[in-house]
């Protein structure tokens, strides 16, 4: 369920944020996520198509690129597995280091 959308400053630049949370699946349990999407800066090399598991220490961060747009997907741990599946990603493949 969107939950709303705004601008925000993710490093490397202009981004908008969105939130979502997930309803009560079968077992019982739900997750709020946030979507961050921007504009690829070039900053991090990213190859299309590849799922990536950002280093991260405080949450659970999968980024990919598509087109000219990058998507960093922040969730807690369950819950990444259900929004990708949900939005139609795979698991990552590859892991990116923050510097």
């Amino acid at each position: 369920t969107f939950q709303g959308a705004g601008p925000c400053g993710v490093p490397g630049g202009p981004s908008v944020h969105i939130r979502f949370f997930t309803r009560h699946d079968a077992s019982g349990h739900a997750h709020e996520m946030s979507m961050f999407v921007q504009r690829d800066s070039g900053r991090l090399v990213l190859e299309e198509g590849v799922v990536y598991s950002l280093e991260c220490p405080n949450a659970n961060v999968d980024v990919w690129r598509k087109g000219t747009l990058v998507y960093y997907l922040v969730s807690d741990p369950e819950g990444c597995e259900c929004l990708r599946e949900a939005i139609g990603i795979g698991e990552p493949t590859a892991v990116l280091r923050t510097k």
